[in-house]
């Protein structure tokens, strides 16, 4: 029984296949520091400038309103179950305005 658990621990039949244990050299040639235009030493400035034509619009502002607004999520404690997180809320929103409803 002894030698049984001796060969079972210390042997072992599966290898990964994968392994390279082996180092490649790196030649430090191979990496350069790359200089970004704000990082440079010299100091010229250069503008770009983009023609930007005028574009159409592809859509019609419009004003939305809401009145006695619910929203209900699921409970994540229990999922038969459901959270209201918005109660009877009122509003507008009006085209070039940014309205966030939160519970």
């Amino acid at each position: 029984m002894f030698l049984t658990f001796l060969a079972l621990e210390f042997l072992r039949y599966e290898a990964p296949e994968n392994v390279d244990v082996s180092e490649k050299m790196v030649e430090d040639d191979s990496y350069m520091l790359v200089k970004t235009p704000k990082s440079k030493d010299d100091k010229s400035d250069v503008i770009v400038e983009l023609p930007v034509g005028e574009r159409e619009k592809n859509f019609t502002p419009v004003t939305v309103a809401f009145q006695d607004l619910h929203y209900w999520v699921p409970d994540p404690h229990n999922p038969k179950e459901q959270l209201e997180l918005l109660k009877g809320i009122n509003g507008f929103a009006v085209p070039g305005s940014i309205t966030a409803l939160m519970g």
